[in-house]
């Protein structure tokens, strides 16, 4: 009978203990999941082993060095990451494996104090106490508190964040959209998007700031396909396919074979915008604003040689710097809209707004503005689908775009 009261109190303790880790695990993880930390919390979780070797070392209660080891490493990490000398995986993969050695060795070098690895390194619920259980309830009390408390500051910083990069981008994607549906040049979009994968790559393995590799290659990429066409030995469609796949496989190979930086593919490839931080929004509305800017200085050149190249260059239009210019102008933008749609979908975001508003426009100008329209209207209703729905950003931006463009068909027909 005693050992069955024992087993139950042990079955007792290991449930409510497991049950009050759970509760603050749950919402906790969701904020998680959706800023994209979890090699964040890996990082945290394995500078906590050095938490218990100090905690040992200095005779102090394990919990609270734990908690004070984890939350140094966490500011020393924010410290880091403002500095921008390396990108933020590579200083978590360092933070985190070495912590985790240092720990493994500060445990082995105190031979006078014997210690379970194996439970601190996979836990060990079974031989969880009552003073345990009371620890865990009071800490996950305290974070639930907090958490609480901090919910709708953290959702709004999720949703604004994520508003403020989409129309960002949306508002400089309508009027260059417009000239990409104006001049057919919607394979060519794809094609520099594609090249941009490569570039992300580049990027990682030079330490040079995606934003820029991924400009650089696009622009790269757009002057070799010029002067490929000049060449005429293959149709623009078949250079722009086989540029097209290639840069995508080469990008796709190229981060394959980095195992040492770890890459979320799937961000890149469909884009994640309720990942985006204050970091990324700046560089956003930056960067579209030189876009903008040259945009409008190039507006009437750029109808010229859209509506008549021979014409525009008779009038004195120096038709080959008004392309490459416009190429760099979709370079921009490409870099910074993979962040909100990806890398497979930037296309459809620049095509879709600027063939919607076509339908209601009588004028380039009224096209460009209505287009822009389009693009933030399906901006909200992708990031309203996506937060309650629980479907990617993303995707659902385009989906929305789609779905304008299909009822813009309707009303014209009826």
């Amino acid at each position: 009978m005693c050992l069955g009261a024992a087993m139950i109190d042990v079955l007792l303790y290991a449930f409510l203990a497991g049950i009050g880790v759970a509760i603050i695990t749950g919402p906790l993880g969701a904020f998680i999941v959706w800023r994209r930390m979890a090699y964040f919390g890996d990082t945290l979780a394995h500078s906590s082993l050095l938490g218990v070797a100090l905690g040992l070392l200095l005779a102090v209660n394990p919990t609270i060095s734990v908690i004070v080891t984890c939350l140094i490493f966490a500011l020393v990490l924010v410290v880091l990451q403002q500095q921008k000398n390396l990108a933020s995986d590579t200083l978590l993969g360092i933070l985190s494996h070495t912590s985790l050695a240092v720990g493994l060795i500060a445990i082995a070098l105190m031979p006078d104090i014997r210690v379970d690895l194996l439970s601190l390194l996979f836990g060990d619920l079974l031989t969880v106490n009552a003073s345990d259980v009371i620890t865990i309830y009071v800490v996950s009390a305290i974070a639930m508190f907090l958490l609480v408390k901090l919910w709708n500051p953290l959702l709004a910083d999720v949703l604004l964040y994520a508003f403020l990069a989409g129309i960002g981008v949306a508002i400089i994607t309508g009027p260059l959209g417009a000239f990409i549906v104006w001049r057919r040049m919607a394979y060519f979009g794809d094609t520099l998007a594609h090249s941009s994968l490569l570039g992300v790559a580049l990027g990682l393995l030079l330490a040079v700031n995606p934003t820029i590799s991924v400009i650089v290659t696009c622009l790269i990429f757009a002057l070799v396909l010029v002067v490929l066409q000049q060449q005429k030995n293959l149709a623009s469609d078949t250079l722009l396919g086989i540029l097209s796949h290639t840069s995508l496989a080469v990008g796709l190979i190229a981060i394959a074979l980095m195992p040492d930086i770890r890459v979320d593919l799937l961000s890149l490839l469909f884009g994640d915008l309720l990942t985006v931080n204050a970091s990324d929004v700046i560089t956003i509305y930056v960067v579209s604003a030189i876009a903008m800017f040259l945009l409008v200085k190039l507006w009437n050149p750029l109808l010229a040689i859209t509506i008549d190249e021979e014409l525009a260059q008779v009038e004195g239009i120096r038709f080959k710097t008004v392309r490459i210019a416009f190429m760099l102008i979709i370079a921009l933008e490409i870099a910074v809209a993979m962040k909100v749609v990806g890398v497979l979908l930037i296309t459809a975001l620049l095509i879709i707004p600027a063939a919607t508003a076509r339908i209601f426009s009588k004028t380039p100008e009224q096209m460009a503005f209505l287009a822009s329209l389009v693009g933030c209207l399906a901006v909200i209703l992708g990031l309203a689908s996506s937060w309650y729905i629980d479907t990617p950003a993303g995707p659902s931006i385009v989906l929305s775009a789609g779905l304008l463009f299909l009822i813009s068909l309707f009303k014209k027909n009826k």
